[in-house]
């Protein structure tokens, strides 16, 4: 017997949604009110009953590391006993994923039902769409409307809502939040958000709303200046990482190959919230000072650590809630975010990572350094047109014994493999390097490739984007399946 995801239902459930415009899968992305429509974004909701109306939303932005600081965001507040909605994106394999409740992925058939509630609505802004002569709702649009329904239905504690991008005309930017977080700024998405790290952090700045405060990770002078003066015109309290609170990371044990391949103890953080500093002038801000040492991270890699700490001090504003050092430290060990530096298999160990811009490469290959010393791994690599892929290739190449360029293929903007190969080979040469580089178009193959030719203690890397992270856990899968 098939799964639901194989029934008709479901599969008439899903072809409604995946009709719908998406930019996630476009060959071109905009970024223009013209095609975001924050209003059309307001009438959905206004067509469902404004769950998003009273909803007590913690709203993330930021180049890097939303996923994973509203994974720990999530993880504070549950293991402070607080129910929780967290909307991420975008999923590995399927839809569903993007909506948790208490840390459980949406089932396929409530999402089935969420999806038929919608449609009623979504049919009648499409007609008043047509008359207006603009585009009807998108496939985002349509996703951030259902988490919004589903968590209200489902009176959670907190919202955690993740941006999808930029932030000033992202679909959940029409929320008001409790408070608004940005993890950081560096280059990504040049096209829509603009060439300059302050061009970029004033799109992510656009979340900011009046009185609200915000937490911000973001470490580059220029953007956390432009940060800083947009929450200052909104009357915003800032609170800054390395200024306000800040974080030590110490690397996990290193990687030792032995009998049974397996990886020793997790990285340790040791996050400091400071006190505030007086820059901004808070009146109800108590004078308070937390610290955590050793604190055991399920996550790895220093930015994960510079994550926690924007999420605990994230947390110690919200109103009400009382974060205890017990919490804290089960909800810090136990975290996960799939496809980020992500442990799925032993002898070789294969890694999982997301990485699709330069500062994401850097953050992975010094995990690598630190933690799996000694060891070049084998990288199995796909991404997307318009990345600094030169740049990516700069940083990933000087780490890795091979490279194996290969494409997925379920997104129109995806490199094609052969001229993923030309690039690497250029910087390959650029760099002086004697890295071995072959190209698989076929993604199976491709993976065959890279499992062949590792030996036991050796480690495959799959990254470049979140949509071969997606193919490769669907075809690991597959094969755990027959």
């Amino acid at each position: 017997m098939g799964s639901f995801r194989e029934s008709p239902v479901y599969q008439e459930a899903s072809s409604f949604l995946f009709a719908r415009i998406d930019y996630e899968r476009s060959a071109t992305v905009p970024y223009q009110p013209l095609e975001l429509h924050l209003g059309r974004m307001r009438r959905l909701l206004d067509l469902i009953g404004s769950p998003e109306v009273g909803l007590p939303v913690v709203h993330i932005a930021g180049t890097k590391g939303k996923g994973s600081t509203a994974a720990i965001i999530d993880a504070l507040l549950r293991e402070s006993g607080y129910r929780t909605g967290r909307y991420t994106s975008p999923h590995l394999q399927f839809v569903e994923e993007r909506f948790a409740l208490n840390e459980q992925i949406c089932a396929p058939e409530i999402f089935v039902e969420l999806i038929n509630q919608l449609r009623p609505a979504v049919a009648t802004l499409d007609e008043e769409c047509r008359h207006q002569q603009i585009g009807g709702p998108t496939y985002f649009e349509i996703t951030t409307a259902l988490a919004f329904y589903y968590f209200a239905l489902h009176s959670v504690d907190f919202a955690i809502v993740e941006v999808g991008l930029g932030g000033r005309l992202d679909s959940t930017n029409v929320c008001h939040p409790l408070v608004s977080v940005i993890t950081s700024i560096s280059f990504d998405h040049m096209l829509q958000l603009g060439n300059t790290l302050p061009a970029i952090a004033g799109e992510k700045a656009g979340i900011i709303k009046p009185h609200i405060p915000v937490i911000s990770g973001v470490t580059a002078s220029e953007a956390r200046q432009t940060i800083a003066r947009i929450a200052v015109e909104r009357q915003a309290p800032c609170f800054e990482i390395d200024r306000h609170f800040r974080c030590r990371y110490r690397p996990g044990t290193r990687y030792q190959p032995g009998s049974d391949g397996t990886l020793h103890a997790p990285p340790t953080a040791a996050a400091e919230i400071r006190p505030p500093s007086l820059d901004y002038e808070v009146a109800d801000l108590p004078a308070w000072r937390t610290v955590y040492d050793g604190v055991e991270l399920g996550m790895w890699g220093e930015h994960q650590a510079r994550n926690a700490a924007v999420a605990i001090a994230t947390v110690q504003r919200l109103p009400g809630v009382r974060l205890t050092e017990p919490a804290l430290r089960r909800a810090l060990r136990r975290v996960r975010c799939p496809a980020r530096i992500e442990v799925i298999g032993r002898r070789p160990t294969m890694i999982l990572d997301a990485a699709h811009n330069v500062a994401s490469m850097e953050a992975l290959v010094q995990v690598v350094a630190e933690t799996f010393a000694g060891c070049r791994p084998i990288v199995l690599l796909a991404t997307t047109s318009g990345k600094d892929i030169e740049g990516m290739l700069r940083v990933l190449l000087p780490a890795v014994q091979r490279l194996v360029c290969t494409q997925y293929v379920t997104n129109p903007r995806a490199l094609a493999a052969s001229q993923l190969y030309q690039v690497a080979s250029a910087v390959r040469t650029e760099l002086g390097l004697e890295v071995g580089i072959e190209r698989r178009t076929d993604l199976p193959e491709a993976l065959r490739l890279a499992q062949e030719t590792a030996q036991a203690d050796d480690i495959i890397i799959v990254t470049g984007s979140f949509f071969v992270a997606g193919e490769v856990a669907t075809l690991l899968q597959a094969a755990v399946d027959r």
